[in-house]
């Protein structure tokens, strides 16, 4: 069914425009200034964005109040015409074993409905082989107008006869032209077109002043030199005329095209009918009153500032580019810091802002300028952050030009705060500064996993950092990955992929350990400033839960190690071999050191002590040891054998 002309034609719906499947027009059920009407082209489905409800072609014409509303339901269509590289080709929608035979037979009786239809009209003996071939009359006497596949109604709802095999947007008496004239006349409606002068070219199409066919070729014949367009006197009608005059001066340049100028005494609705009921001297002074359309010039917008090399390099020589922190912070830049869940993301981007406001080196990396850095914090809480703050103040000090946002009582995550981001920096002259932003998840009400939302959220961060010149420090969340093993960091791993990793400037990919709960991986798998040696090399970071402090290692030889199963961690190693060397006897941590003492790297220095006393609580915390005596918990343990042997039999 062909739903682009039923719209237009049937449903006589006004400004209209499509993009791909999709129409828009005015909606005729509310006084409708924008369009609000959408349908789609291959269904026929309709959906009013103002409330007044959707539906299908059938329900919309019943709305209208049409006559056989039913003929709007695709099994009863006739025919159909497909609009394709600008080119008619007629669909056969029977359902027949031989579709040929019986769409001819169609054909067939249009052709007799026109025969008889112009009889109505006019005398037998008086048919003649002119314009008279295109109109008649129904047998209840209702005007028609005849296409070549279709029959249209003058003024009556529907607008086509209901065996018309295309209802489509068409051009009226185009076969009529004589391609010896340089002059063609495209009038508003079919009345016009019939009624003009039979020694001018004059033709309409069938939707009115607002619709153009797709295909004009046929009206564009060799010699034709000028088309004028003589609309009626009425707001449709001006309106019209500038849309046809623009359509076809942007696809025949060459043409010159002119609008009718109808004297401001006439009445609305005036049309070129009614000129020629004045008499034909009125009317060639109506057609003698025309203005050329020419296309619009565009106006000079605001485009883009260019400068030759040499003066571009003179006047940008004394801007700062030293990076903040070389190859993770830049000036005026954004800093991505993503992990897993629980990975100490926020400490890691907390210290780095401590070591920006202090001078402290960060990972060992000197800081160039010591500058203002501002907290937006939208995951933890007050307290928890006071708690943070209170265990880091005895290494970096009580900061002044170190602040964190406070968390109102009634604040909510996963609502739009970057406006009030943007507020603060200007509200408070935060400028030439560092802020912080954990997290980019819960700082907004975008969805960061869909592009089109996360590029809402990264446009509003540059813009940010263009008004202030601040630069940004954002901390992101790694996709889960459904496997046993810990993933490889990589810039895949990162939740808002390509669109997010594609505009920040650096990125530092935090990922767990499972050699320890004590150590981190780290990874620099963007950076700006040249070659660097660690880009994309895993290295060791090294937490102490005690101090809060993080501190960077060695690089990591084989990463794939530090990613191995929960079963494979050597906490367990441990006390399996342990459970072999002392039993189920009770024993201290002494006893616990003199086994240990035995195995590479558990020295006794004081670092390996603390480590011995989190591993002991670790293994306990896991059931594979207990405290004999639960009165008395401190120092004194048991393996719990069955514990381990249960362990021993879940990885056979």
């Amino acid at each position: 069914m062909d739903y682009q002309s039923i719209f237009e034609s049937d449903f006589g719906i006004q400004k209209i425009k499509y993009t791909g499947n999709q129409g828009m027009g005015l909606c005729p059920f509310h006084d409708d200034r924008n369009p609000s009407l959408s349908w789609q082209l291959d269904t026929g489905l309709w959906t009013c964005f103002s409330g007044c409800g959707s539906g299908n072609t059938y329900q919309f014409a019943e709305r209208l109040k049409l006559p056989n509303p039913h003929q709007y339901i695709e099994s009863s269509t006739v025919g159909s015409k497909n609009y394709r590289n600008g080119e008619y080709k007629l669909i056969n929608t029977f359902k027949s074993e031989d579709t040929d035979v019986f769409q001819v037979d169609k054909i067939e009786r249009l052709e007799q409905l026109k025969e008889r239809y112009g009889k109505n009209h006019f005398r037998a003996d008086s048919m003649i082989l002119g314009k008279d071939k295109f109109t008649g009359k129904d047998d209840d006497g209702k005007a028609v107008f005849f296409y070549e596949y279709g029959i249209k109604y003058h003024k009556c709802s529907p607008f086509w006869h209901p065996d018309s095999l295309d209802k489509g947007l068409q051009i009226f008496m185009a076969d009529l032209i004589d391609e010896n004239q340089d002059t063609l006349y495209i009038c508003e409606g079919e009345k016009d077109a019939y009624n003009f002068p039979s020694w001018l070219n004059a033709v309409c199409f069938s939707a009115g002043a607002c619709s153009i066919p797709k295909d004009l070729s046929s009206i564009y014949y060799d010699n034709l030199k000028t088309i004028v367009i003589p609309y009626d006197k009425d707001k449709a009608g001006n309106g019209g005329m500038k849309k046809l005059a623009g359509h076809i001066k942007f696809e025949r340049p060459g043409l010159i095209v002119r609008m009718l100028k109808w004297d401001d005494g006439l009445p609305d609705g005036f049309d070129i009918t009614d000129a020629l009921d004045k008499g034909m001297d009125f009317f060639n002074g109506v057609l003698e009153n025309t203005e050329e359309y020419t296309l619009p010039v565009k106006t000079k917008t605001k485009g883009f500032d260019i400068m030759n090399m040499k003066d571009f390099v003179e006047k940008y020589k004394d801007e700062d580019t030293t990076p903040i922190i070389k190859h993770l912070v830049g000036e005026k830049n954004i800093t991505l810091i993503s992990g897993d869940v629980d990975v100490g993301k926020t400490w890691v981007s907390t210290h780095m802002g401590l070591s920006i406001a202090t001078g402290t080196p960060f990972f060992g990396t000197p800081i160039s300028k010591k500058k203002r850095v501002v907290m937006f914090q939208f995951e933890l809480n007050n307290a928890e952050v006071s708690e943070r703050m209170k265990k880091l103040h005895k290494s970096y000090g009580w900061i002044n030009n170190f602040q964190i946002k406070i968390i109102d009582e009634d604040e909510e995550i996963f609502v739009d705060s970057w406006q009030r981001i943007e507020d603060t920096c200007i509200n408070e002259s935060i400028t030439d500064s560092v802020i912080i932003v954990d997290n980019l998840y819960t700082s907004t009400d975008k969805d960061v996993s869909v592009n089109a939302d996360l590029q809402v959220v990264i446009r509003h961060a540059r813009r940010i950092i263009n008004k202030t010149g601040n630069a940004m420090i954002l901390v992101g969340h790694h996709n889960k990955k459904k496997s046993e093993n810990l993933p490889i960091l990589e810039m895949d791993l990162i939740q808002g992929g390509r669109t997010l990793t594609a505009n920040v400037n650096y990125i530092l990919q935090l990922g767990k350990s499972t050699y320890s709960p004590d150590i981190k991986r780290g990874k620099i798998t963007k950076t700006r400033g040249g070659y660097y040696e660690m880009k994309d090399i895993p290295f060791m970071i090294h937490f102490d839960h005690d101090t809060a402090m993080f501190r960077k290692g060695v690089i990591i030889l084989n990463e794939t190690a530090h990613t191995v199963e929960y079963e494979k961690r050597w906490e367990i190693e441990i006390a399996k071999e342990f459970s072999g060397y002392q039993g189920d006897k009770e024993f201290d941590k002494s006893r616990f050191w003199q086994f240990l003492s035995t195995e590479q790297g558990w020295e006794r220095t004081e670092s390996n002590n603390t480590k011995v006393s989190r591993l002991l609580k670790t293994l306990v915390e896991w059931g594979m040891f207990k405290h004999p005596d639960l009165k008395k918990p401190y120092n004194s343990y048991q393996v719990d054998l069955e514990a381990v042997a249960s362990i021993t039999k879940e990885r056979k």
